[in-house]
């Protein structure tokens, strides 16, 4: 019964995409009670697909480009202070009531301001893509290491580690699970962000395609796009996932 059960949880979301894949095709090519323009037929979208593959295909790697540079420059600088601010009060008290205070609002509200400040769009959109990771990776790093065993600490504390042996050695790889954790919960936010800022003011990129067509009203490939920054967050979610089984296979 148990695995009857898991394969029928599995199956869901597959029985959802199912359902809506039939009722749009439904609503579009019998009932015809779907709006013409609004929501287009799928064999309409696929020919988008088809017709803009080259375009898709470039905007794709540009999008992927700014997500991954934000990583690079967000996830290091958050862990690292982030382990810092939970072994140094002095750290600590500098660094974490301010991210505190300002990690409820989202990142897309300073992009008035950053626009102002910075000299170009692109680096605007990469400063706010770098904030939307870098806070929750913080304050994950700091909450995940208050909680840490004793059982691990008073060890090390006996030890006589200096601080960078008590980082390096003990803090770091104890929050490692947690930081690779965090990555796939931030995922989704980073692309909803990185699309805003695509939109925004980029000349490449899934948002840029999406709101290029949105401007001239061009649905069928809006909707092309929409479908397609899905299955890349999907995708990406999924060799996350891998990465944090091969890399940590304890936590499963």
């Amino acid at each position: 019964m148990r695995n009857k059960s898991s394969i029928m949880i599995k199956l869901i979301p597959y029985i959802i995409v199912t359902t809506i894949v039939f009722l749009w095709y439904y609503m579009t090519n019998v009932s015809l009670t779907a709006d013409p323009i609004l929501i287009p037929k799928p064999q309409q979208v696929i020919r988008a697909f088809i017709k803009d593959r080259v375009w898709m295909v470039q905007g794709l790697f540009a999008s992927l480009g700014r997500l991954l540079l934000g990583y690079i420059i967000a996830m290091p600088l958050a862990t690292y202070l982030g382990v810092w601010s939970a072994w140094k009060p002095i750290v600590h008290r500098i660094f974490y009531p301010f991210i505190r205070v300002l990690s409820p609002i989202p990142p897309l509200i300073y992009s008035p301001f950053l626009v102002a400040l910075l000299p170009s769009f692109k680096s605007a959109s990469m400063v706010m893509i770098v904030i939307g990771i870098f806070m929750p990776t913080y304050l994950n790093v700091v909450h995940r290491l208050d909680h840490i065993e004793e059982k691990i600490l008073v060890p090390a504390l006996m030890l006589e580690l200096n601080d960078y042996e008590m980082v390096h050695y003990i803090l770091l790889p104890y929050a490692y699970p947690g930081i690779l954790t965090g990555c796939r919960t931030t995922l989704s936010t980073s692309f909803m962000i990185l699309t805003f800022a695509e939109m925004m003011g980029a000349d490449s990129g899934l948002g840029f395609y999406i709101r290029y067509f949105a401007d001239y009203g061009n649905y069928t490939n809006v909707i092309a796009g929409i479908i397609l920054t899905s299955i890349v967050i999907l995708i990406i979610n999924a060799l996350f996932g891998f990465v944090e089984k091969v890399a940590v296979p304890w936590r499963t």
